[in-house]
């Protein structure tokens, strides 16, 4: 974590094992993330009070990988993607209350990746490739039926807190903004680019959005790779078993 006041940087987590994919609690005081520190090659989802010496708590085994990709307004739910040998990447819900049993909402033969609930909770924005290509759906968390909310490439969907409006990346790496409208049927406006990110459009199943928005949706937190790098240079060596 890192301390924005005093930009003091603290680690969190401790061990040799991989821990990824960090997700706030709705108040700030927990992450709950994915580590393999049971198998070594399977992850589960672990929570973690901030600032305390308390131990993990495992929240969630799989025997299939498996991602935290948002925590719901109200606290009691966590939204995971899970990978099927069958059907690729799923998506999940984990009650944080009562026999926390996990469930899956969406599971396909396309990959369905970086879910994120809406403010209520009642609905989910996310990226499929069932098209082909990456692009960015809604849907209630109860029904099956979606609706394509980017054209011509998307990923990385967020909802603006207490909002309906929805930003994606696209594939040249714009971000853009949709609203969507509930009542009396759902219907979402054409996108509109809002600036040129560095972002990178198409990341990998297991990555989550590279940026975030202010509640009021004039500020934003970028991830900002370096600028025109130039790679480093290679060397082939031929023959090399010559030289042992």
């Amino acid at each position: 974590t890192i301390d924005l006041l005093q930009g003091r940087i603290s680690r969190v987590t401790i061990g040799p094992e991989s821990n990824l994919s960090p997700v706030w609690s709705p108040d700030g005081t927990r992450i709950v993330f994915a580590s393999n520190r049971d198998s070594r090659t399977e992850f589960g989802l672990y929570e973690k009070e901030v600032g305390t010496i308390k131990a993990d708590e495992c929240l969630m085994r799989a025997n299939d990988p498996v991602i935290p990709t948002d925590w719901s307004s109200d606290g009691t739910r966590i939204l995971y993607q899970s990978h099927n040998a069958q059907t690729g990447w799923d998506l999940g819900i984990l009650s944080l209350v009562g026999d926390r049993r996990p469930a899956k909402i969406l599971q396909t033969s396309a990959n369905e990746f970086q879910g994120q609930f809406s403010p209520s909770g009642d609905w989910i924005v996310y990226t499929s490739d069932q098209s082909g290509s990456d692009e960015v759906y809604v849907k209630q968390v109860r029904s099956s039926r979606a609706i394509q909310l980017s054209s011509e490439g998307g990923s990385q969907p967020r909802w603006r807190p207490n909002s309906n409006d929805v930003y994606y990346v696209d594939k040249v790496g714009r971000l853009m903004l949709t609203h969507i409208q509930f009542d009396p049927d759902l219907i979402a406006t054409r996108p509109r680019p809002l600036f040129q990110t560095r972002l990178r459009p198409g990341l990998g199943f297991i990555e989550g959005a590279e940026y975030n928005v202010s509640a009021d949706g004039k500020r934003f937190l970028l991830y900002a790779p370096p600028k025109d790098v130039e790679p480093l240079p290679g060397t082939v060596l031929v023959n090399w078993t010559s030289r042992i």
